[in-house]
């Protein structure tokens, strides 16, 4: 991984002064819903404590009025039917936040149409394009590694994507990728959280992918004190991230024929 992306990766940790979100709450509450959670099943875990780790972006734009999300897409439990696999099964992720229609303009669209297929994915489900965030929670017997297993997958294919697209636009601009992060995916059970960056490398032609640790932490870590840890990064991920994101692929797409 590129030294420009590993220092992006600690920015983006390091972001604490953000004002309380909609999942706000104090320690002792966190506690107390940690605590009857983390007993519970994978769906309890998904409902009680997945909005403390990744918020959503929708809920963020519309509860407290962040317009710069507005055109964040997110799905949950949605089938990844619009494009080719890298082996295994087709992906599902937990969460995964993209790009709605609206992000781009009419023209850009158009040109999206015309290059989009099967091998050439833009569009994951029937409204998403190119999810630069993923979520998996497990809990019991699928721990957190079936989450990150997961992760992989998924985000190995959004990062094809990506690459595909700008090569489409340019070897040059692909070649250009090599090593940059593209996909951030989180992967948490009823205890932990893992966070990772996602990257291919990219020699003679030949697309690996990749992923950087990022951070790890307890849930129940210093009694409630680290709770605000995920919440922070994907917020930051949303402020900092995401219109590079955007930005990436708005350029690869003006270049494209």
């Amino acid at each position: 991984v590129t030294a420009e992306s590993k220092a992006m990766c600690q920015a983006l940790l390091s972001l604490d002064n953000l004002a309380p979100a909609y999942n706000f709450c104090s320690e002792d509450t966190y506690i107390r819903i940690f605590q009857r959670a983390s007993k519970c099943n994978e769906e309890r875990v998904r409902r009680d404590l997945t909005p403390h780790i990744v918020p959503s972006a929708e809920l963020l734009y519309v509860l407290d009025r962040d317009t710069t999300l507005e055109n964040v897409r997110e799905e949950m439990s949605a089938d990844w039917n619009k494009c080719s696999l890298l082996g295994g099964t087709q992906p599902r992720p937990d969460y995964a936040y993209g790009l709605s229609s609206a992000a781009f303009t009419k023209e850009e669209r158009a040109k999206l149409e015309k290059y989009t297929n099967i091998n050439n994915p833009t569009k994951f489900t029937e409204s998403m394009y190119f999810p630069f965030l993923l979520c998996e929670a497990k809990c019991g017997k699928k721990n957190i590694n079936d989450a990150d297993r997961q992760n992989v997958h998924s985000a190995s294919i959004a990062v094809n994507a990506v690459v595909r697209l700008c090569r489409a636009a340019g070897e040059q601009s692909a070649e250009s990728l090599s090593g940059h992060v593209l996909v951030f995916s989180v992967s948490h059970d009823n205890e932990r959280v893992k966070i990772y960056g996602h990257f291919p490398i990219i020699r003679e032609g030949r697309t690996t992918f990749h992923r950087y640790y990022v951070h790890d932490y307890s849930l129940n870590g210093h009694y409630g004190r680290d709770r605000n840890t995920g919440s922070n990064f994907t917020r930051a991920v949303y402020r900092d991230f995401y219109p590079l994101h955007l930005r990436r692929i708005q350029q690869a797409i003006a270049r494209l024929p």
